[in-house]
């Protein structure tokens, strides 16, 4: 997956604890306008789960901001991921629409999140200091 989001003129980084990498999170354009985000990780993910937020939250204005064309980001998260719903919030995800039934490759239920740049005037939904 962070082969395909860099090879895919994405935008990533690799979270490293005690000379390990231990996560990654990256952003990739699906198609024009909507980007993908994606993160994943190891047991030590919580000990650079700060960081990877900052720099997460630094990206995604960024992209949703600038003359890229981004006008919506989204992220997918196993249902029973609480975890990982709790990290998307912080960063300004927001739930869309009911759970994805049997979406993961294993059967899994997943939850959509979304960050959208607003009509006109470039605020970023989601995306508030």
């Amino acid at each position: 997956e962070a082969y395909y989001v860099l090879y895919h003129k994405g935008r990533g980084s690799i979270a490293w604890h005690n000379g390990q990498p231990v996560a990654v999170i990256g952003f990739y354009e699906r198609w024009p306008g909507c980007w993908e985000a994606v993160s994943f990780g190891t047991e030590h993910y919580k000990a650079v789960g700060v960081d990877l937020m900052r720099y997460g939250r630094k990206l995604a204005r960024e992209l949703l901001s600038s003359d890229l064309g981004a006008r919506r980001l989204q992220a997918d998260s196993r249902i029973d991921n609480e975890q990982a719903h709790a990290f998307i919030r912080v960063l300004g995800g927001k739930p869309e629409g009911p759970p994805m039934r049997s979406y993961g490759r294993d059967g899994a239920d997943y939850q959509r999140f979304v960050w959208l740049r607003a009509d006109g005037d470039a605020q970023l939904v989601g995306l508030q200091a």
